[in-house]
């Protein structure tokens, strides 16, 4: 087969291995970075620089670089993505998580509740490896946790099987053109959903509520009374009280909603509020979001410090 690996950064590197490990397979890759000609594997064939992406026709399969628009490829191929290939070929249960905001965190916490009840956990995406790099090693009986961004979700061609909708509100505005695309391509993250499959939706929000809608899945509203809530310090779901919110490690009213949003996600998999509190507890954020860098008392400590130097200058 004659294919284009359209983009050449991380995922496009895993792509191409990906690939590249049928020898059959006649592999050119493609970027409108020509500095990249330095980085390319021995004896690949490239089509660099500006308009490489229309250039495409006569290729069998072109495989798109999550932050590539499909309409930027020109080809009278099949245009296609890691993140299809994984949902084509992924034999475990995949957790999709999407929105504007939270999306590291949530996924975070879900892996972290499903790994303290003791299940095999990949997590993927923006977030984890390259999802491509673990396909081969994941089991039937294992669950996937996928961060899904906009451009990942832009062409999905098959559904998770339980989706997670958090707050969404207008971003990406400079790929996407308009609001309207961002709110199509987050959408496709429940179009393929079977009656099987469930989709975990932000009550409070009106664009993943009405995105919510469109599944053909159980459909599971998190900060409502219909089924996950916080409530009275504590986070419940069908009015069984599941943990304190105080076990959350991580500040903000906005990450109680986050961690309400992962529990109804892991409840589908776990019914364990030991191994869901557990997993809460341990999990202390990721890098370089908000953190508690020093109390008042420090604080008034350091201006004094600062200010007696001040003085002596």
């Amino acid at each position: 087969m004659k294919i284009a690996i359209a983009g050449f950064g991380a995922e496009g590197r895993a792509s191409y291995k990906y690939w590249s490990a049928d020898t059959q397979n006649d592999i050119t890759i493609v970027d409108e970075n020509p500095k990249i000609v330095d980085d390319l594997p021995e004896g690949v064939a490239s089509i660099l620089g500006e308009g490489a992406f229309e250039k495409l026709e006569d290729f069998d399969l072109v495989v798109r670089t999550a932050s590539l628009a499909p309409k930027k490829i020109k080809t009278a191929g099949k245009i296609w993505s890691a993140t299809n290939e994984f949902f084509a070929e992924c034999p475990a249960e995949i957790i999709g998580v999407t929105g504007t905001k939270g999306k590291g965190t949530v996924c975070s916490l879900i892996d972290s509740m499903l790994r303290a009840a003791g299940k095999k956990v990949w997590l993927v995406g923006n977030i984890g490896n390259p999802s491509l790099d673990i396909l081969h090693d994941v089991k039937p009986d294992d669950i996937v946790v996928f961060e899904l961004s906009s451009f990942q979700l832009w062409d999905l061609q098959k559904a998770p099987q339980t989706a997670v909708l958090l707050m969404l509100e207008p971003e990406h505005l400079d790929i996407h053109g308009n609001f309207e695309d961002y709110i199509e391509a987050k959408s496709n993250i429940v179009k393929h959903q079977t009656a099987q499959n469930r989709v975990i939706f932000n009550y409070n929000n009106s664009f993943s509520t009405k995105i919510a809608k469109q599944s053909a899945g159980e459909k599971l509203p998190y900060l409502s009374e219909e089924y996950a809530m916080i409530r009275d310090g504590a986070f419940w779901i069908n009015e069984e009280r599941i943990s304190s919110t105080d076990v959350v490690a991580l500040p903000g009213n906005h990450n109680l909603e986050n961690a309400c949003a992962a529990i109804a996600a892991t409840w589908q998999y776990v019914q364990d509020t030991q191994s869901i509190e557990s997993g809460l507890s341990s999990f202390q954020g990721l890098p370089h979001r908000l953190q508690l860098v020093a109390d008042n008392q420090v604080l008034v400590f350091m201006m004094t410090v600062f200010r007696q130097h001040q003085v002596r200058q």
